[in-house]
């Protein structure tokens, strides 16, 4: 399969680009290179979860405070759950 044309490595903070429906790139979350891997690991590239993600970067600075805020954001769509949002749910979770 040819992957010639698709931005597998470039920051798509600016643009959504997908392969069918599957987001491809990264977006550029966190300063921390670690920390912006595993908050691109687990998003779905969702408007709405980039968002959410953002909104919680002031918080974290290590990997105790990222742990505290997914997991808040993992309950807050588990209170969700009956409306929908289980993908976003598990996806904070993991």
């Amino acid at each position: 399969m040819s992957t010639s044309g698709l931005p597998l490595s470039n920051d798509s903070s600016n643009e959504e680009r997908h392969v069918g429906s599957f987001h491809v790139g990264y977006y550029q979350l966190h300063p921390d290179v670690s920390l912006n891997y595993q908050m691109n690991r687990f998003s779905t590239g969702e408007a709405d979860m980039i968002g959410e993600m953002r909104a919680v970067v002031p918080r974290i600075h290590d990997y105790t405070d990222y742990t505290r805020e997914f997991l808040a954001l993992s309950q807050l769509y588990g209170e969700k759950f009956v409306k929908g949002f289980l993908l976003s749910c598990l996806s904070y979770r993991r």
